[in-house]
């Protein structure tokens, strides 16, 4: 598996931002608060969902901590390449519930069935 981008729309204190990644290594060497790891979250947001949580949970979980802190839709896009065939997962998160979260998985551009979690 190949990652070549994604878009996050909005998780943690990033917003809008595109991230291309390139055909060999993509380092990220950044200054502490850049979002190196809000990046490395959200890749793994992007495939595996998070968990929800109710209002009694005294954890800190990744979907209470990277709510975007200005609100504003929740989640964005990655793209990426496995076995010559080009995927596209897009997710929009809900505040709290995973229940109400929102996927769509493309492949070759085309809508692919998307699994129930």
């Amino acid at each position: 598996m190949k990652l070549i981008s994604c878009y996050i729309e909005g998780y943690g204190s990033a917003r809008k931002k595109q991230f291309d990644f390139s055909d060999n290594i993509t380092v990220l060497h950044e200054k502490n608060g850049f979002g190196k790891t809000t990046l490395a979250s959200f890749i793994k947001a992007m495939f595996y969902g998070l968990d929800g949580y109710k209002t009694t949970t005294k954890d800190f979980v990744d979907r209470k901590h990277f709510r975007p802190f200005d609100g504003g839709n929740f989640g964005g896009n990655i793209v990426f390449e496995k076995g010559g065939d080009a995927y596209k997962i897009e997710r929009v998160f809900d505040e709290k519930s995973d229940t109400k979260d929102f996927a769509k998985v493309y492949k070759n551009g085309n809508e692919f069935p998307c699994p129930q979690e």
